[in-house]
């Protein structure tokens, strides 16, 4: 997989993540119930598994340019 093809997967995963916990989420706590929800499917692709925890942070930078999350000093949350 490419670096776009990963971000653009992980895009909706973070969306149903944080939609999902109706909270502000850390980093270290997105990418734990990522883990969680998609462990397989993150081991089935080595691209996927050796950058996805980077790959998050860009995605998730996309959604917030996108207005669809909001990022703070001390985590993401859904909007």
């Amino acid at each position: 997989m490419t670096s776009k093809e990963i971000k653009e997967l992980l895009k909706p995963w973070l969306e149903d993540v944080l939609r999902d916990a109706k909270k502000k989420m850390t980093i270290v706590e997105v990418a734990r119930e990522i883990w969680r929800i998609h462990e397989n499917e993150l081991r089935k692709d080595e691209a996927l598994f050796l950058t996805w925890q980077y790959e998050m942070r860009l995605a998730a930078q996309s959604l917030v340019d996108e207005a669809k999350i909001e990022k703070s000093r001390d985590g993401w949350v859904w909007l």
